[in-house]
């Protein structure tokens, strides 16, 4: 936006939108935003999607101002206009949260790809699935997450298994 390079900045924002937030983050929200009652696991992704809907919303202003406009007021009951331009926030930055998200992202993936190919469903249940990792970095950071993996690929027992090749 800086160097008035419009074209790419909106191209970066589509695939923001398109292949991290609605591919990924809404994909992997599911099991937490349909679970019964209030936790603390379904309010972070509530809270998570409401505040990533708002600074898009503010970011597509300049490109489709009357489309900003309206999901503003129907979502935020705020005129978009009247937000502030989104301003980037350093010190929320997490190195290593960034880190399992591209590992976690990478997973997912795998197992929704696999699920297509045998042509299943995603919410079809799998009883047993072995994941490759290629560093102790990784089965560290694998076993982390094997709760979220579980529940996201709808998979029974999970296993890790040191692959020269990450599956």
């Amino acid at each position: 936006m800086e160097s008035f390079q419009y074209n790419a900045a909106l191209q970066e924002l589509q695939n923001f939108v398109w292949h991290e937030f609605c591919d990924h983050y809404i994909e992997a929200s599911k099991n937490r935003l349909y679970a019964p009652g209030i936790g603390w696991k379904k309010t972070s992704a509530q809270f998570t999607i409401y505040i990533i809907l708002s600074t898009i919303t503010r970011l597509y202003t300049p490109f489709a101002p009357h489309i900003a406009e309206e999901i503003s007021i129907s979502l935020f009951r705020k005129c978009a206009h009247k937000h502030t331009w989104p301003k980037e926030q350093r010190s929320l930055i997490d190195e290593e949260a960034e880190k399992t998200w591209v590992l976690l992202k990478e997973v997912m993936s795998s197992i929704w790809k696999l699920k297509s190919q045998l042509k299943f469903p995603l919410n079809t249940e799998i009883p047993e699935a072995l994941i490759g990792y290629q560093t102790e970095s990784q089965r560290k950071t694998l076993t982390r997450v094997t709760k979220d993996i579980e529940e996201i690929g709808k998979i029974k027992h999970l296993k890790f298994q040191r692959s020269s090749v990450l599956k």
